[in-house]
C-alpha cells in the first residue's frame, strides 16, 4: 500500500507539472540575421540572442511573443531595461512604430518563459511594408519608383548606409526623368531616428492632380518629344546640343516671373506644368526648370547622354545638364542669359547697331565651376 500511494504523488506531481508549464506555451522560433536569438534547445541565454528575438517581433509587427531564457548570461532584468531603452529611441523599427515593450517572467523547472508584449504606433502594414535599401543606390531606385507609381507614402530601412541629404537626394529622383517629373506638390522625408547610419525614412508626397491625369500627361511628354527628334537631321553631338537649344529657344516662352516664385520657396513651389516638360512641350510656357527638364527629354530623345543637376546660380535656386558628348562632358543650360558681345552692323551710319546676340549655353567645366554651385557627391559631378 506504501509503495502504490509512492507511485500516486508522483503522478499528481507530473500532471501538476504538465498543466503549469501549458499556460506558457512557446509559439514560433524567431529566427534574425547575425547572432541566433536561440541556443541549443531553442532557449535565449545572452543578451544578444533575446535583443535579435525582440527585434525580430518589430520587424515582422508581431505583438504578443513567448521567449524561453535558459542558463542566462547576465542580469536578465537590468538587460530587460536596458534594451528597451536602446529598442524604443535607436533602433529604427523601434522609433518608427513601438509605443512600448512589457516583459512578465514566470520561472518554471530550469528556465524562465519570458512573455513580450509591444504595442505598436502604427498599422502592421505600415511595419511590415517598409522596403530595405542596403545601398544609397538602392535608395535613389526606391524613390525613383516612388515617383513612377504616384505614391504617397513610402519607407525605406538604411542599415549603416550614408545619405549625403535624403532631401536633396528626393529632388535628384524627381528630376531625373522628365517624362515622368510632373503634378509634384509637395514632398517631406522624416528620419527615424533623428541622426545616424541606422535609420527609417518616411517619404510623403503630395499631387496636384490624379494619377490619370498626370500619367496622361508623361504620355503626352514622350509623344511630343518623339515627334520633335523626328525633325533632327545633324549628326554630331554638338548638332543635336545646337538642336535642342535653337528649338526651345524659337518655341517656348521663358517665364522669368517664375523665378521670383522660385527664389522666395527656395524651389519647393508646387510643380505646376510651367516647372515642368509638359508646360515647355506642350503649352509652350515654362519657368527655367520646366525648360531644362524638356532639354533633358529632348536630349534622351536624340540618344545624348544627359543629368539633370540642381543647385545655384548667382545664390538662386537653378537646374541645368551635364552631357556626355563626342566631344567630353558639357555643361548645358538651355536658359542662359549669358551673351557674347553682339558685334555691330557696319552699314548703320550712327556707327553700327547691335545685331541679334549670341548667347553661351555650353559650359567646360572650368566654366561650369565658376558659374554654378551644386552638390558633387550627390549628382557624382565633380
Amino acid at each position: 500500500m506504501k509503495r502504490i500511494s509512492c507511485l500516486a504523488l508522483l503522478l499528481l506531481f507530473l500532471l501538476c507539472a504538465c498543466s503549469a508549464s501549458g499556460s506558457y506555451v512557446y509559439t514560433r522560433k524567431h529566427i534574425s540575421a547575425g547572432t541566433s536569438s536561440q541556443d541549443g534547445d531553442g532557449g535565449i541565454s545572452t543578451r544578444d540572442g533575446l535583443t535579435a528575438a525582440i527585434t525580430s517581433m518589430m520587424r515582422t509587427a508581431v505583438d504578443i511573443d513567448t521567449l524561453r531564457i535558459y542558463d542566462y548570461q547576465g542580469d536578465l532584468d537590468a538587460d530587460l531595461e536596458s534594451i528597451t531603452n536602446e529598442l524604443t529611441k535607436v533602433y529604427p523599427f523601434g522609433v518608427y512604430g513601438v509605443s512600448s515593450i512589457v516583459f512578465k517572467q514566470v520561472s518554471i523547472l530550469s528556465r524562465t518563459e519570458l512573455s513580450v508584449s509591444v504595442q505598436y504606433s502604427r498599422a502592421a502594414q505600415e511595419i511590415t511594408s517598409v522596403l530595405e535599401t542596403p545601398t544609397a543606390d538602392d535608395l535613389a531606385l526606391r524613390i525613383s519608383e516612388a515617383f513612377s507609381g504616384f505614391s504617397t507614402r513610402k519607407a525605406f530601412y538604411l542599415d549603416n548606409v550614408y545619405v549625403v541629404d535624403p532631401e536633396a537626394l528626393v529632388e535628384r529622383c524627381w528630376l531625373q526623368d522628365p517624362t515622368e517629373a510632373v503634378g509634384l506638390k509637395s514632398y517631406s522625408m522624416t528620419s527615424y531616428p533623428q541622426d545616424g547610419a541606422s535609420r527609417i525614412l518616411e517619404l510623403s508626397v503630395e499631387y496636384l492632380d490624379t494619377a490619370s491625369t498626370l500619367q496622361k500627361q508623361r504620355q503626352a511628354i514622350r509623344d511630343a518629344a518623339a515627334s520633335i527628334c523626328a525633325e533632327f537631321s545633324g549628326e554630331s553631338d554638338r548638332d543635336r546640343l545646337d538642336f535642342v537649344y535653337s528649338y526651345l529657344k524659337n518655341n517656348v516662352t521663358y517665364d522669368t516671373e517664375a523665378a521670383r516664385v522660385v527664389s522666395e520657396t527656395g524651389g519647393r513651389q508646387a510643380k505646376t506644368s510651367l516647372y515642368t516638360a509638359y508646360g515647355a512641350l506642350l503649352e509652350t510656357r515654362a519657368a527655367q526648370s520646366g525648360i531644362v527638364l524638356a532639354a533633358k527629354a529632348l536630349c534622351d530623345g536624340l540618344g545624348l547622354n544627359s543629368t539633370v543637376v540642381s543647385g545655384t546660380l548667382k545664390a538662386e535656386p537653378y537646374v541645368w545638364l551635364v552631357v556626355n558628348t563626342d566631344e567630353g562632358q558639357l555643361f548645358f543650360d538651355p536658359t542662359s542669359q549669358q551673351v557674347v558681345e553682339s558685334p555691330r552692323n557696319p552699314d548703320d551710319s550712327q556707327g553700327g547697331t547691335p545685331a541679334e546676340p549670341k548667347y553661351v549655353y555650353l559650359f567646360s567645366r572650368a566654366d561650369a565651376f565658376r558659374r554654378f554651385l551644386w552638390n558633387k557627391v550627390l549628382y557624382g559631378v565633380y
